[in-house]
């Protein structure tokens, strides 16, 4: 044996010791609340507040099951929840998409929010598209850029890194942001902060 050896072989052993015994006391955790947090993810929602003119509850269920509750406050105002993180985005872009007039006004009583678009097509012809795209949105209305990021050339094997674009977004240039997004397949993903 070698002093190397021995050197890796003793905090292996001790750390390997220490896994066991916090295996040990998680594993009656585990059998009740599972392996997973998707019960636990579930139970976290954000309360919308967005003016749809010409919608009705029903129309507003039928863009995207995941959209809750959605009851009128007042003529062409709606307050619904939808679930958060991941779910947050894909709803808001089917209610951009169904209801072409909606404009979110509040998500959690937070009027902007933050919004990351990649451009990452292969083909270059599309790429181009969301790149323009990108160049587009840090000039609308309601959007302020905040950070840009692109990995170094040589991490993908000579493909083109994607190009990341983060964005504070006021509420009210959402829906129009996400429906441009869907249009040059731009990869999106809202966050409930600024």
């Amino acid at each position: 044996m070698t002093n190397g050896f021995v050197t890796d072989a003793i905090p292996g052993v001790v750390m390997l010791l220490l896994f066991a015994q916090m295996a040990a006391l998680a594993y009656p955790l585990r059998l009740a609340l599972g392996e997973d947090n998707a019960d636990v993810a579930d139970g976290f929602v954000e309360e919308l507040v967005f003016l749809a003119p010409s919608a009705s509850g029903a129309l507003l269920t039928a863009a995207d099951a995941r959209l809750r509750g959605a009851r009128a406050v007042a003529e062409g105002v709606f307050v619904a929840t939808v679930p958060t993180f991941k779910p947050l985005t894909e709803v808001l872009t089917n209610l951009a998409v169904a209801v072409p007039a909606a404009q979110l006004q509040l998500v959690s009583n937070h009027a902007t929010l933050q919004v990351k678009l990649v451009a990452d097509a292969p083909e270059a012809r599309k790429r181009a598209a969301q790149e323009a795209a990108l160049d587009g949105a840090k000039e609308r209305l309601g959007c302020e850029p905040l950070f840009e990021f692109t990995m170094p050339e040589g991490c993908f094997n000579g493909a083109k890194p994607p190009r990341q674009l983060a964005l504070a977004v006021a509420a009210p240039a959402l829906l129009s942001l996400l429906r441009l997004c869907r249009t040059c397949e731009l990869s999106v993903q809202v966050y409930d902060f600024n």
